[in-house]
């Protein structure tokens, strides 16, 4: 007699478990946005390069020098292959800072580890 009831209280979870998947873990509705919000890309533009910043560096809470982190440097007598130089160009300006991580050293300037 055991066996049987059982058998029949496993068939009526069964039963009930279908049930509460079937009409209570719906998928949620979705509902259409105009955009992702400005809150969202302000925290995903700047806070991980940040975050990774304080804890790479051990500055813990400070960011003092996290610009010139950011920036990489390229040699403006690289990118000048004729010799000749833009007229515009200040006589000492010697190499150019840009946004990126890339290896100054290396021939192709290829990504840092950071990157």
């Amino acid at each position: 007699l055991a066996p049987l009831f059982a058998l029949l209280n496993n068939l009526l979870e069964l039963r009930c478990d279908a049930w509460k998947f079937l009409t209570k873990y719906r998928r949620p509705t979705l509902c259409k946005a105009a955009n992702i919000g400005a809150a969202v890309i302000a925290w995903t533009l700047e806070f991980i390069p940040r975050l990774a910043y304080q804890v790479i560096e051990n500055t813990g809470t400070s960011l003092g020098g996290y610009i010139n982190w950011t920036l990489s440097s390229f040699p403006i007598n690289a990118y000048n292959k004729t010799g000749t130089m833009n007229p515009d160009v200040p006589l000492n300006l010697t190499y150019c800072c840009y946004r990126d991580f890339r290896e100054p050293t290396s021939p192709n300037y290829s990504h840092t580890s950071l990157y």
